[in-house]
């Protein structure tokens, strides 16, 4: 199957359970958050996992999360690059020897596996904090001095702060090749409505490095949450039923992503800028 018919036909089935969702849940209410699980609407005969893991390519489930609710989930295999220039590929298998989660990269490293060494700006939602950011061709085309894109890039200026976002949406989440966790936040339950934008779960640096405890951490609490394994190829999740969450992370620009303009995650979901936070080091599961 080509991958834009598997793709418009996984967004079909997503939309379709939205639709159902409003429905079976009387159609007054646009906003699909989780439930208790025993109280998730019981049209849905699926089955139960506690790991994301277990759910085949192309199946659905209900994700029964460790804060006790339930989320609507769709899984399906990654068939694309994901915009980096990283030839790494994400192992089939689990190897003994094999630091799964170490950042295989080179672009930008330095930036994407530390943490900004500066305040922290608290904002309600993403499109709040949206505006407040510097256009993309300011940081893409303009800025002085030019962002690299090599390894030892380090955060520019703009990039020297911490975010910490009240309320935001999970969409999607991905494994990408350079291990690098991608995911995909709305500010608003309702798809039509809602605006996109990505943040991600790094791959780890070295363990010398000032940021490594605190992103070991965070990725580690991001694996145990959602029951996913590194070490096998990973799958994309898109959540029916997106999960609320409140995090804290750097902010980041992609200009990588912006000079060869590069998706900006799945066409449906994607963000409207090559401004990410990245690393997110600490996630609350709302």
């Amino acid at each position: 199957m080509k991958k834009n018919h598997f793709m418009k036909s996984i967004v079909n089935i997503f939309l379709a359970c939205v639709a159902l969702l409003v429905v079976s849940c009387g159609g007054k209410e646009k906003k699909h958050y989780a439930s208790p699980c025993d109280s998730l609407c019981e049209v849905y005969k699926l089955k139960s996992v506690t790991h994301l893991a277990d759910i085949k390519d192309g199946d659905s489930a209900i994700f029964k999360a460790p804060n006790n609710k339930c989320y609507l989930v769709v899984s399906y295999k990654t068939e694309t690059k994901d915009g980096q220039k990283d030839d790494a590929k994400v192992s089939a298998t689990a190897n003994p020897t094999e630091d799964c989660d170490k950042f295989t990269g080179t672009d930008r490293k330095a930036a994407r596996t530390s943490a900004a060494n500066a305040y922290t700006l608290l904002y309600k939602n993403i499109s709040s904090f949206i505006k407040s950011l510097p256009g993309d061709d300011e940081m893409g085309k303009t800025h002085i001095p030019d962002i690299k894109i090599d390894s030892n890039s380090k955060r520019a200026d703009e990039e020297q702060k911490n975010v910490h976002i009240k309320r935001s949406l999970i969409y999607a989440i991905a494994l990408q090749a350079d291990r690098d966790y991608r995911i995909i936040i709305g500010d608003s339950s309702d798809i039509s409505k809602a605006e996109f934008f990505n943040i991600t779960i790094s791959g780890l640096p070295g363990k010398k490095s000032a940021s490594y405890d605190k992103l070991s951490k965070s990725r580690q609490a991001f694996k145990d949450f959602f029951g996913i394994n590194n070490c096998k190829r990973g799958n994309a999740f898109i959540f029916v039923t997106p999960i609320e969450i409140e995090f804290v992370g750097s902010l980041f620009f992609d200009k990588y992503g912006f000079d060869n303009k590069s998706d900006k995650g799945l066409k449906e979901f994607r963000s409207k800028t090559y401004w990410e936070i990245h690393p997110v080091f600490k996630i609350k599961y709302l």
